[in-house]
């Protein structure tokens, strides 16, 4: 049994610096398919998950919104080319940062009657070598909110799943050369997941 660990990287939240978020997680392995191994490295399920990301947003050049949405929703995306803004988590290999960070607000669900609200997050390098760790959590509108500061970078939120919250996760990782090549998808289940405002410790 293997357990995944993030490296260590203390914030203190403050309100102050918006372009700095922290985002702790904690769950399990849920699932292995595997493909060409064997894979460098073996996991079971039923690994404990855990660490914290700092998402620094002023490397990401700022956000943008992807057309075309209702004026009312909130559509926020930071995909920036080669720029890892990411950090916290030790990667398998150097390679292609690929990190982003997608925040939508006030979607419509399957319920006329219901919104949600959905944070992703992917941090990593692909797509050779592939080492990425994606989070996503969906809240519906009855539940309560995940985006709290309309517009803004600045989302706040502790959740745990339950009947109106999601949040399900993957890591991916691959390499193909010459020498062979293997694919390898975690499945992620997580008991808390939580997002602040923070800066660097110093």
């Amino acid at each position: 049994m293997r357990k995944l660990l993030a490296a260590v990287v203390l914030c203190v939240p403050v309100v102050s610096n918006a372009d700095l978020l922290f985002l702790k997680y904690e769950g399990a392995v849920s699932g292995i398919e595997e493909q060409g191994c064997p894979c460098p490295q073996s996991y079971s399920i039923g690994d404990p998950v855990s660490g914290k990301l700092i998402i620094n947003l002023a490397l990401a050049n700022g956000g943008r919104g992807v057309p075309p949405l209702p004026p009312d929703w909130t559509n926020i995306d930071y995909l920036p080319e080669g720029v890892s803004f990411i950090h916290g988590r030790p990667l398998a290999a150097a390679g292609n940062p690929n990190d982003a960070v997608f925040f939508y607000n006030s979607l419509p669900a399957v319920d006329p009657s219901m919104t949600y609200d959905r944070v992703e997050v992917y941090d990593g390098i692909a797509p050779n070598p592939l080492d990425m760790l994606g989070i996503q959590v969906e809240r519906l509108s009855p539940y309560g909110q995940l985006i709290t500061d309309v517009g803004s970078s600045v989302q706040q939120f502790d959740v745990t799943p339950d009947e109106g919250t999601t949040i399900t996760g993957q890591m991916l990782r691959g390499l193909s050369g010459a020498v062979g090549a293997f694919r390898q998808t975690i499945s992620l289940t997580f008991s808390h997941v939580s997002m602040g405002v923070c800066k660097r410790s110093t």
